[in-house]
């Protein structure tokens, strides 16, 4: 995820200009978040709580961050942790009840639909790299396989999470920025910035278990069940006819 977000040239925008550096940080403390609770440890919970308060106080998306790792925890049954977005999301509510200004309009709230579907579209695109036209159906896609995912039982814990925040990062965003003497396009680069990486992480969670081809011993192919991304090689030496398992 980190390699595209960080050559993702639909975004180039947000990624280049310092006005926009708040972006980059809060979707990269969303990473570590993720990164982190694949640990499942007193100090990895630390350190991804210490991520969302780094997002949650640098862009509006921070706080979605940390509304869909409470749903992933609750989901995984992971309740001892649940201070790890308690404690960003009561931070940010501190600063919005001072600070704080809605952007919210009625006019928004009747277009949010249709401008977060067409803001996904864009994300998709921009993370394939052929435009908001072929977005639709790289999107269409993705959303087939959640329903499948759903439906056959093999949702996870962390694809609920993602799911949310990417619903409502699109739809929010949608709801105060559809209208108005000067509306947002869906397309800006930093909705992409933010939405790419989400659609990503959801891709490679339909992906988690699958499947894939693996290196076999003597260069063949074989299949491996294990993780996302388990490309790799086993030993090959042999000892009292076994397979001595190498790094994999």
């Amino acid at each position: 995820a980190a390699v595209v977000f960080v050559g993702l040239g639909a975004a180039w925008q947000t990624l280049l200009w310092g006005i926009q550096l708040s972006v980059t940080v809060a979707v990269l403390g969303g990473l570590v978040v993720w990164l982190a609770l694949d640990r499942d440890s007193p100090g990895a919970d630390a350190v991804a709580c210490a991520a969302l308060v780094v997002a949650a106080a640098s862009f509006s998306v921070g706080p979605l961050f940390a509304v869909a790792v409470g749903i992933e925890l609750v989901a995984g049954r992971r309740g001892r942790s649940w201070w790890v977005p308690a404690l960003p999301l009561a931070l940010f509510a501190a600063a919005y009840v001072t600070y704080g200004d809605s952007g919210l309009t009625a006019a928004g709230i009747r277009g949010a639909s249709w401008w977060a579907l067409r803001a996904a579209a864009a994300s998709a695109g921009g993370l394939a790299v052929l435009g908001s036209g072929w977005g639709w159906v790289v999107l269409a896609v993705v959303a087939s396989g959640i329903v499948v995912a759903v439906v056959r039982g093999r949702g996870t814990p962390r694809l609920a999470g993602l799911v949310v925040a990417g619903l409502l990062f699109w739809t929010l965003t949608g709801a105060s920025r559809s209208a108005g003497p000067q509306p947002d396009v869906p397309s800006a680069s930093r909705y992409i910035e933010i939405g790419a990486p989400i659609l990503l992480l959801i891709m490679v969670e339909l992906c988690r278990g699958r499947r894939l081809l693996h290196l076999g011993e003597g260069g063949g192919v074989e299949h491996h069940g294990g993780g996302a991304f388990a490309i790799g090689y086993r030993g090959r030496r042999r000892r009292g006819g076994r397979r001595c398992g190498g790094p994999g």
